[in-house]
């Protein structure tokens, strides 16, 4: 079963010190969207065609907002090429990508959980997900998430909007995917966005809430309980 280390993925408090580090990654950031996403396979099954153009029309008019991809940008995978598409966006100062070198080696859980904490939004709407770890993840650390209304994701939205599916296709092994509607996650985007420029965008108590329904469904000790003889490690 998948779950979380609520320990690590958690709302933190200290609002001067997840801002310090939204300033020192991406300066002057007014809205900040993360993707957490592989980029692997073609059709793309996390839909980053589909999402980035969104997310550049819902951007259109705000020069400060960014979006920050946790993933492998290249075609090294066999995915998408990222920078290409970006630039064809006309996006490519408002997107930016892990260090190469670091993701390679692995970012700790403890950046990505300050990067959730830092966002004003979690994007992750893609074809289909057979879980969906980054979308507890960015709950369990307070944040909205935006996930198309198809597979599992639905079932996984504490804190946030479902967008729906434009077309549903199968594919190998008939497993079914569907490409999210670019207006309804321009409308998500929308409805996520909040005025001011500080981290302290949503209250504090509705991120608290959001993330204790996370760590009381899908925190390791949680599972441990629900399932007698399952160890965590």
């Amino acid at each position: 079963p998948h779950g979380i280390e609520p320990t690590v993925y958690r709302v933190n408090p200290d609002a001067d010190q997840v801002q310090a580090f939204r300033q020192e990654k991406l300066r002057g950031v007014d809205h900040l969207t993360v993707m957490v996403a592989a980029n692997k396979g073609l059709p793309d099954r996390k839909a980053f065609q589909v999402q980035l153009r969104a997310w550049a029309r819902f951007a259109k008019d705000k020069p400060n907002a960014k979006i920050y991809v946790h993933t492998e940008p290249t075609t090294r995978f066999g995915g998408m090429d990222l920078p290409a598409l970006v630039n064809n966006l006309g996006i490519q100062d408002k997107v930016f990508f892990p260090n190469q070198y670091e993701y390679s080696k692995g970012y700790s859980a403890e950046y990505l959980s300050m990067m959730y904490n830092s966002a004003d939004v979690y994007l992750g709407a893609a074809m289909a997900e057979g879980f969906g770890i980054p979308i507890i993840e960015a709950q369990a650390c307070g944040t909205p998430v935006i996930v198309t209304d198809f597979s599992s994701m639905p079932e996984l939205v504490r804190w946030g909007c479902c967008c729906s599916a434009a077309m549903a296709f199968c594919r190998r092994l008939t497993a079914w995917q569907a490409r999210p509607d670019v207006d309804g996650i321009c409308e998500a985007l929308r409805s996520c966005t909040t005025n001011g420029t500080s981290i302290n965008h949503w209250e504090l108590r509705q991120r608290l809430w959001t993330a204790d329904q996370i760590h009381q469904e899908y925190a390791g000790d949680a599972i441990v309980r629900e399932r007698k003889g399952f160890r965590w490690r």
